[in-house]
Formats: structure tokens, C-alpha cells, sequence
């Protein structure tokens, strides 16, 4: 590490050594020329793409910072930032053990087969050197290999901080293949024993997948020869997170041998492909500078996810892997999620997009009451854009595509305003109803921007009897996780975590039998127990409600209606 830095004293060199793997932690140094005496450095609260805060300082100890030799006291001044005495241009370490024990997209894993490392949970920013370079040096062991979209001479480097931490790291057994998309090298790293079949199958259909990606913004791939997906097959677990030039994506080994499985994956990494686009780099302008210790709030969020999560949907069908049938059978499960969630009725877009931080990724059973995901409201405001702007001669595509040149190519970053001005430019109509969707809970006209296109959204199944309770089974016991607001188990003054034992003095073991009991008598006698003690009361369903939907065609659609139908299933 000294070599480097006598090279450039500018530089900060991080190593990080993975013998202990077999603890599931890492041990990290970092090794600069202190910028000043009062030396100030923190670990990130959060990653970007996930919004929320992670609180990674949680996974540091035996924090030391030595001088000369000597270790001098530090003083932490918040919950991740430490700052310390030191001598000024003098050369400085920071050394701690990170523990890597979450397998996610967004945390750090390690054990003695591989490791997938997220950076920001496990680098140090020094504050002043945020802008200087960066070189990084593994210690990894003997038959390990490793995988990062930096560059690299005789180590990794990056010409600052925000690019060093916005590389996902990879170690120890892994695949690398690579596919091109419009003659541009990209890279599909598989974390998990897959037959060659199945990754051959991967690679093929992932190609389609990213050059209609392309098309979609009719250019070519912002990150060009650089783009890597890391896929990680384990036997549960689902997420995905964007980088500039890569992205990270857990998906469960079960689903990939499912027709609707295998479309669910191609979703999932054409979503984060997308991202590349937008949000990467078409970004809400207070996201153009990340601030990693604080929430940055911002009413956009749903711009940035609900657009993309429209076109995820599509992918597949535009790279022609699925069928139209297959794509109008996935936007009605997404079309039927949003309809039946409760919280549309409460939670703006704008809202669930400020309130992510302390809202999204903390979800409880019960969230659906008042909350709604800008992932999947977001999506469903998207398809009412699209074909709100296909009536004016335009559409969503044309629309991106505008703002890409306008605002992404060059990362100058948007704001509300611009998105708004934009599509003003295009229909003020447009601009206005948007403004509305965006601000007013369950505004969205669904059925009539199906009926434009000739279609409608038709119940699949008979109403079923609206109970308003959510369970969980513990212990063979019947534990309710969530009681709808204002349903009748909620009048009759049911709640989260009572424990259900008997109906009209039969013994219930299960939400079947529960359910069994209501469909054959409107009127429940129903024992529970909560907090230890045993209870009673009487519960009258009355309600019911459409559980699944469907997109259908009209039996006789115009000639209007069948043109903006096929302009639509374009994405032009």
C-alpha cells in the first residue's frame, strides 16, 4: 500500500482481506496523508438505489486509527462519523473488522465459498478526500478469484469515492460469461450451480432483454463495454440494485424452472438494466450529489421506480422471449395488486415517494392499510401516461426519450418542475391530470385508459367474502397479522396478534378452517386469546369483494381503439 501512495499522496489506498471468511467478516484498512488535524470519517448510513437507512456502522468494530505507529483516541460525534487529533499531511490508518453476514443486494455476505461485498456498507469516507483517488487491494485466499466493474492496473482503483463504493465486489466462486449488446462487451456473473443449459438459456434471452432496452431510448448502452449483472441463484430471497455500470440481483432458485418464474428474473434484470438510464443517470437533482449520512428527501422516487417497473413488465414481450398473452397476464397481476391494495385509497405517489425512507423498506403485515408501493402505483400511473399520451399523438417512450437527452445524457438531474414543463410541452392536458396522479390518492383513471384501448379489467373469480384479517400460523396456532381498517373483524374489535382458537365453538388450527367457518355462517362466534387472556366477541361478515382481475378485450372494439391498442403493445 506505501508504493501507492508515494506515488500520488493524494491517493487513499484500501485494503480489505478476506482470510476470515470462515467468520463471515472482513478486515479493512485504509492507509492516506491526513488532509488536515482534524481528521473526520464516517461509514455511509445508506446505499443509494435503496432508500432507507441501513445504519452500516452497525457491522464495524475494533475501529483503530493509528499515527506513527501509535493509536490515538477517537471521538465519535454521531452514529457513524468518528473524528480524531491528528498530524496534518502526515500518512494515517484506519483499520476495523466489517461484519458480512446479509445476504441482500444492499448488505454485505461472506462465507468460505464466495463473497459478495456491498461497498459503501464497508469503506470509510474521509471527509476532504472524497474526490481524490482511490486504489483497492484484496487479500484474498489462495484459490479466490475476484470480479469488479472498476478498473484496474496492478489493483483496483476509482478517481474518487462515489465510483469506488458504486462498484458491487465480488469474490471467491463464481461463473463470468459474457454476451454483447449492440457491440458493447457486458458481463453475467452467476453466484450458484445452475446446469449449462440454464445459464446458456440466461445468457441468450438476457441479450434480447438489454438491446430492447435500447430501443426504448433508441441508444445505445449508457455504460457501453463496462455493464456487468451479478446474478446470485440461492434457494430463497428477491432483489435487485442498480450501479452505473453493473447491477446486483438475489432471485430464488425454485422460480427459475416456472414459465412465469423465468419471466419474473428477465423482469427483474431488464428492471436494474433500465436503471441504467433511469435514475442512474437521469436522476431527481437532489440525487446528483449523494449525501451517504442523511435522507435525502424527494417527491420523485416514483418517477425513477414506477416508470422503470412499467417497462420491466413489457421486456420480456418487446424481446419477444413471452408471448402478448403472457405480458397481458403479468400487467393484470400487477394491475390487480394495486386495485386491491387499500392504502391507494390513503397514500399519494408523492407521499410514498418522501416517505420512503421510513415507510418502504420497514413494511409490516398490516402496511397494506395505508400505504402503497410507488413501485406498483408507480407502474400503473405509467400505463394511464402512456396511454394518455398515445391519445395525443405521442406516448411514455417518446417522452423518456426526451427527457434522457435533456436531462440524463448529461446528468444535469430533474425536478418535478421539469418533468411537468416537459410534458407540457407536449399536452398541457397531460401535464395537469399528471400533476393531479401524482398528489391525489386512488386518482388514477384505470378503467377508462383500458377502455381507450379496447380492453377491461374483468374479475377472474366469484367475490369472496371480505373477512378484513390476514393471518399467520405459529406454533399450529392462528395468529392474526393484519386486520383491514374499518372491516368488520376491526368493528367487532379484533387485532394484530390475537391468537384465534375456536369459532362458534369449534376448534380452529388454520386460516382454511377459519375461512371455511365464514363462508358457511355470516355470523362468527369467535374465542381468542390476547395478551394471555381469553376472549370473545361476535363478528358479522356481510361484504365481499374481487380478489383476482383480469385484462380482457371488448367483444367489439372501434377502429380507434384497435389502432391505439397496437400503438400501445408498440412501445414506440
Amino acid at each position: 500500500m506505501n508504493n501507492i501512495l508515494k506515488v500520488s499522496d493524494s491517493a487513499v489506498s484500501v485494503e480489505i482481506d478476506f482470510s476470515s471468511c470462515n467468520n463471515q467478516e472482513l478486515t479493512v484498512n485504509l492507509s492516506f496523508f491526513a488532509p488536515k488535524e482534524e481528521l473526520q470519517f464516517s461509514i455511509p448510513n445508506w446505499t443509494p438505489g435503496s432508500y432507507t437507512v441501513r445504519d452500516y456502522s452497525q457491522y464495524i468494530y475494533n475501529l483503530e486509527l493509528t499515527q506513527f505507529d501509535s493509536s490515538l483516541s477517537l471521538d465519535r460525534v454521531s452514529t457513524n462519523t468518528w473524528k480524531a487529533r491528528v498530524k496534518e499531511n502526515q500518512l494515517v490508518n484506519i483499520s476495523y473488522k466489517a461484519e458480512a453476514k446479509e445476504m441482500t443486494v444492499r448488505t454485505s455476505y461472506i462465507d468460505s465459498d464466495f463473497a459478495s461485498i456491498c461497498l459503501p456498507a464497508v469503506i470509510m469516507k474521509i471527509q476532504g478526500l472524497r474526490i481524490n483517488r482511490y486504489s483497492l487491494t484484496l487479500k484474498l485466499p489462495s484459490e479466490w478469484k475476484s470480479y469488479a466493474t472498476l478498473d484496474k492496473e496492478l489493483n483496483y482503483f476509482a478517481n474518487n469515492y462515489d465510483v469506488l463504493v458504486d462498484s458491487p465486489l465480488i469474490a471467491g466462486k463464481f461463473d463470468l460469461l459474457s454476451f454483447q449488446v449492440l457491440n458493447n462487451t457486458h458481463d453475467l456473473i452467476i453466484i450458484g450451480e445452475l446446469p449449462k443449459v440454464m445459464k446458456q438459456k440466461i445468457l441468450r434471452d438476457l441479450s434480447k432483454v438489454c438491446e430492447a432496452c435500447c430501443s426504448l431510448f433508441n441508444s445505445s448502452p449508457p455504460a457501453q463495454n463496462k455493464y456487468a449483472f451479478i446474478l446470485q441463484i440461492a434457494d430463497s430471497g428477491y432483489g435487485g440494485l442498480e450501479h452505473d455500470n453493473s447491477c446486483v440481483c438475489l432471485y430464488p432458485l425454485g422460480e427459475l424452472y416456472t414459465d412465469s418464474g423465468y419471466r419474473r428474473l428477465m423482469q427483474l434484470l431488464g428492471h436494474e438494466y433500465y436503471h441504467q438510464w433511469n435514475v442512474r443517470r437521469l436522476r431527481p437533482k437532489e440525487y446528483i450529489n449523494y449525501d451517504y449520512d442523511n435522507p435525502v428527501i424527494s417527491s420523485q422516487i416514483w418517477f425513477s421506480e414506477g416508470i422503470t417497473s412499467y417497462y420491466d413488465l413489457a421486456l420480456p414481450y418487446l424481446s419477444g422471449i413471452a408471448t402478448q398473452k403472457q405480458f397481458l397476464s403479468d400487467f393484470s397481476s400487477e394491475l390487480t395488486k394495486a386495485v386491491t391494495t387499500p392504502g391507494r385509497n390513503i397514500h399519494s405517489l408523492a407521499d410514498c415517494s418522501k416517505e420512503t425512507w421510513v415507510k418502504l423498506y420497514k413494511r409490516k403485515p398490516y402496511s397494506s392499510n395505508t400505504q402503497i408501493s410507488y413501485y406498483l402505483e408507480g407502474s400503473v400511473l405509467s400505463f394511464c401516461l402512456d396511454v394518455k399520451l398515445l391519445s395525443s399523438g405521442s406516448s411514455l417512450t417518446k417522452f423518456m426519450r426526451i427527457m434522457w437527452n435533456k436531462y440524463g445524457y448529461n446528468c444535469l438531474g430533474f425536478t418535478e418542475d421539469d418533468v411537468l414543463n416537459t410534458l407540457a410541452s407536449i399536452d398541457s392536458t397531460v401535464s395537469k391530470e399528471l400533476s393531479k396522479w401524482i398528489t391525489v390518492p386512488n386518482s388514477l383513471p384505470v378503467e377508462s385508459s383500458l377502455y381507450l384501448l379496447g380492453l377491461t379489467l374483468t374479475p377472474t373469480d366469484k367475490p369472496s367474502l371480505k373477512t378484513g384479517l390476514s393471518f399467520t400460523n405459529k406454533d399450529q396456532n392462528l395468529i392474526i397479522s393484519n386486520v383491514q381498517t374499518n372491516s368488520a373483524a376491526s368493528i367487532a374489535g379484533l387485532a394484530i396478534n390475537d391468537e384465534i382458537v375456536a369459532i362458534n365453538g369449534f376448534r380452529v388450527k388454520d386460516s382454511y378452517e377459519f375461512n371455511k367457518h365464514a363462508l358457511s355462517n355470516t355470523s362468527l362466534n369467535i374465542t381468542y386469546f390476547r395478551r394471555g387472556y381469553q376472549k370473545k366477541t361476535i363478528v358479522i361478515f356481510d361484504e365481499f369483494e374481487k380478489l383476482q382481475f383480469s385484462i380482457e378485450s371488448l367483444d367489439q372494439k372501434t377502429a380507434s381503439q384497435q389502432k391505439l391498442f397496437a400503438s400501445w403493445l408498440a412501445f414506440q
